[in-house]
């Protein structure tokens, strides 16, 4: 009797660097569309808003998180998101690509700028559009992560055959969850294991490992 599972990436809720959540009044949720940039580099901490952070990068912390992209992006001193009291992590943050998936692909520096050490206004803040990334032209072999605590994490879902489905455990390997998280726009999984399904899966095709289109090095 063959046993289906999902797969979630990374095991159990676990942030790595490059990581993004938004926060509002101090409290940081994975549900949020707007609020304060956090990012995870060996800790959480805040992005500064310097004369590199434009709709580039906001576009791509919306993308990371699965939105289509950025409605707006500006400051925490001049929005009412509430002050957020983590310290600064990454400044320069300097997107190539407004395309790009993760901010991990865009280049950032650690040292801060003596501005936003000294004040948490500073702060970079995003307003994502609220339409899924996922939902706007899904093509065949795209991938989304669901139901994680991080954007880094979550139950992997293959979109074939115009629907989302989920994956078989059966023969997938390290390989196979690199690829899924470089398509994603990370620089490989940290760790993958399998799970019974959730209510929120239980109604989704279950796509064998050698579905076309599926991610494989």
């Amino acid at each position: 009797m063959l046993t289906v599972f999902n797969f979630l990436l990374d095991g159990a809720p676990h942030a790595v660097n490059g990581a993004i959540v938004l926060s509002r009044k101090n409290i940081s949720s994975a549900s949020y569309y707007y609020g304060t940039v956090r990012v995870y580099d060996n800790g959480w901490g805040n992005v500064c808003n310097d004369y590199y952070y434009n709709y580039a990068e906001a576009n791509v912390i919306c993308h990371q998180l699965g939105y289509t992209g950025a409605s707006s992006y500006s400051w925490a001193g001049s929005v009412s998101y509430g002050t957020d009291y983590l310290s600064m992590k990454w400044d320069d943050v300097n997107c190539a690509s407004s395309s790009y998936l993760s901010i991990a692909q865009c280049s950032y520096s650690t040292i801060i700028d003596s501005g936003c050490v000294n004040s948490n206004s500073y702060d970079a803040t995003v307003y994502c559009y609220t339409t899924r990334i996922w939902n706007s032209n899904p093509y065949a072999g795209m991938v989304r992560l669901q139901d994680g605590v991080y954007s880094n994490e979550g139950h992997v879902e293959v979109y074939c055959n115009g629907q989302w489905g989920t994956i078989c455990s059966d023969g997938f390997d390290s390989n196979n969850a690199n690829t899924i998280c470089k398509q994603l726009g990370y620089d490989a999984s940290f760790g993958f294991n399998n799970f019974s399904l959730h209510d929120n899966s239980s109604n989704l095709t279950v796509w064998s490992r050698s579905i076309p289109n599926l991610p494989n090095d």
